[in-house]
């Protein structure tokens, strides 16, 4: 068991970790919240209009960094001014959020699969039945989508046959006739809310005629890429998850070794 100097040392250095930490969740949930990418994708993976999943998860994020920089402050008071009382409700606090991080873990680990499956069932309701110009919201996001992460419909293109778009918004455009819209065709420029397409004409033709290997035409769907995008940031929740555990175990270990020493007597500076 480390001297009281030593625990009261590494408990201050600890909190400034942990500090540092809960800032980067905060960032995180805030990146989530605010970012135009993020925002559009929300869109997107929303499951209904009354569990927004991923937005839930962005509240997560800044509820428990700004929850980390309470309790930094408590533990950096207690060890400062040698407060036994302020170190039990640090270490009461530190416990009580490890408990809820540990089920939240389980919980997603529990409903991954059933999570998953019901987020292509509602990606392929949007675009059956709600991508069209008069869903603004799913509109814009679908079309922001497909043209950044380069893919169309929720499992490809053919999602789009027999929707509402199809039956009743697609066009001739310069007498070709739509088969996806035009966002899922590869772009030469512009961007999602005004497209310029390399071939017009070719992707439609393609769409037409199911050609996979289409050098004009997006035949990925959108809801394997999204998972990709998901997949390549998770390493970041991941690597600071960790790092944040890390800093709260020992700094429960530091508080509780500083209160041992200061309860005996063995420590009063």
């Amino acid at each position: 068991m480390c001297s009281g100097d030593c625990s009261k040392r590494c408990l201050i250095f600890l909190n400034v970790l942990f500090f540092l930490a809960g800032a980067g969740l905060l960032g995180i949930g805030l990146w989530m919240k605010l970012d135009p990418m993020i925002v559009n994708y929300l869109h997107v993976v929303n499951i209904n209009a009354s569990d927004p999943l991923i937005d839930y998860a962005a509240l997560v994020f800044i509820v428990v960094g700004a929850a980390a920089f309470v309790i930094a402050l408590i533990g950096c008071c207690g060890a400062i001014r040698n407060s036994q009382g302020l170190l039990f409700v640090y270490i009461a606090l530190l416990c009580v959020l490890i408990a809820g991080e540990l089920v939240g873990a389980v919980l997603a680990l529990i409903y991954r699969g059933e999570v998953e499956k019901t987020l292509l069932e509602s990606m392929e309701a949007q675009v059956k039945n709600d991508y069209h110009p008069g869903e603004e919201g799913p509109f814009d996001a679908w079309n922001y989508l497909q043209v950044k992460l380069e893919c169309c419909g929720a499992n490809n293109y053919t999602d789009f046959k027999n929707s509402y778009w199809w039956n009743n918004t697609r066009t001739i455009k310069n007498g070709t006739q739509e088969y996806v819209p035009m966002q899922c065709c590869k772009l030469s420029g512009g961007d999602y809310q005004s497209p310029q397409v390399g071939n017009f004409k070719k992707c439609q033709e393609d769409a037409r005629d199911h050609y996979e290997d289409s050098d004009n035409l997006y035949t990925d769907g959108c809801y394997e890429n999204l998972q990709s995008w998901f997949q390549q940031h998770s390493l970041i929740f991941m690597i600071i998850g960790f790092a944040v555990a890390g800093v709260q175990i020992l700094g429960i270990i530091c508080a509780c070794s500083l209160r041992r020493n200061l309860r005996s007597g063995k420590y009063t500076a």
